[in-house]
């Protein structure tokens, strides 16, 4: 089975981890402050401040922004945590709709999303960019990774905010850890508060820095199957109304996390869950990604939300598989798979 998402593990990330149990330092220590500074310089940001998941990541920089805003836009097309994380916060969801070449907001949001990888036009306060580790040019007071194994390095599980505001970056570190704005190993008496916790690992680090080394390689190999994808599905006649794919942003910086293209099941003659059913009994996984998050049922009775652009793209959404070390073949093999179930 092609999988539709697929983490790079090798020698170097078994290696780190061995180093990091024979230390016998395992929790927050060297390697997550080594970690976070070498993603805060990735990211032109001073501070980075790392988590267990990406979601927590997220939590706490909806909890920062807690004397600031009351609601905050959001676009709906995305996982569930984007929004998830704001509700948890106290915060108010304004969900808006997508452009439909882009996928991501059409308006300026206080949270936007980087789709895919793709670079929001505007600035933000807060951008998850879950998908977009590795991209040039992310605007936002906070910029929030994920590096669960889907995503374009991976620690495991784990997340990071990058910041340039020292505040900020020390409110992260005093909500992730019962209060405590302090870093690695530490003595004597400390103040605790009823916060949570959520630190990284120096294990998860470890993986974390091994597979940063690897992170221009891996969107390099994630570039070139798309334009082997488009090329393709070009020659096997689509591109048309049974199946396209948004069109852009082309801006520089951009990376990969996921490839998605359209289908319009009307001109096809199945559903979505037959294509994918179809597709698994030729070797190849696909993805749904995402179900608007306005439409889930604790959404949709809270706010009632009409968000036509997003419901368009949201019904007709397919995720074909991309990953780092995906080899040309596979991608073939994929777009055979497609022209046959969609013949």
């Amino acid at each position: 089975m092609i999988p539709v998402a697929q983490p790079t593990i090798g020698e170097e990330e078994k290696a780190a981890v061995a180093e990091v149990l024979d230390s016998r330092w395992l929790a927050t220590g060297e390697r997550v402050a080594e970690f976070e500074a070498a993603v805060a310089a990735l990211s032109g940001r001073a501070h980075g401040v790392a988590f267990m998941s990406g979601t927590d990541a997220l939590d706490a920089a909806m909890r920062t922004h807690d004397a600031l805003y009351r609601r905050l836009m959001v676009p709906s097309l995305t996982y569930c945590a984007t929004a998830n994380t704001i509700e948890r916060a106290g915060h108010e969801c304004v969900f808006v709709d997508i452009e439909r070449a882009s996928l991501m907001a059409a308006d300026a949001c206080h949270a936007d999303v980087a789709f895919a990888g793709a670079i929001p036009d505007c600035a933000s306060q807060i951008v998850d960019a879950a998908h977009a580790i590795g991209a040039n040019g992310l605007k936002g007071d906070l910029i929030v990774y994920s590096f669960h194994p889907n995503k374009n390095i991976t620690t495991g599980e784990g997340g990071m905010v990058v910041t340039s505001d020292e505040g900020f970056a020390r409110e992260l570190k005093r909500l992730r850890f019962h209060g405590l704005a302090v870093d690695g190993p530490y003595k004597g008496t400390v103040d605790y508060e009823p916060s949570g916790k959520s630190n990284m690992s120096d294990i998860s680090a470890a993986i974390g820095l091994a597979q940063l080394k690897k992170l221009p390689e891996l969107l390099r190999d994630r570039m070139y199957r798309v334009h082997q994808y488009k090329g393709e599905l070009l020659d096997a006649g689509f591109g048309d109304e049974r199946l396209t794919w948004p069109l852009g942003p082309w801006a520089d910086g951009r990376v990969w996390n996921m490839f998605n293209v359209f289908i319009e099941w009307s001109e096809v003659g199945m559903c979505r869950p037959k294509f994918t059913k179809l597709m698994a009994e030729r070797g190849v996984e696909v993805g749904w990604h995402y179900n608007p998050v306005h439409l889930h049922p604790y959404y949709w009775t809270k706010y009632h939300a009409s968000l036509p652009e997003t419901e368009w793209a949201g019904e007709r959404i397919v995720t074909l598989p991309l990953f780092g070390h995906m080899t040309s073949a596979q991608v073939s093999e994929v777009c055979e798979a497609v022209q046959e179930v969609l013949a």
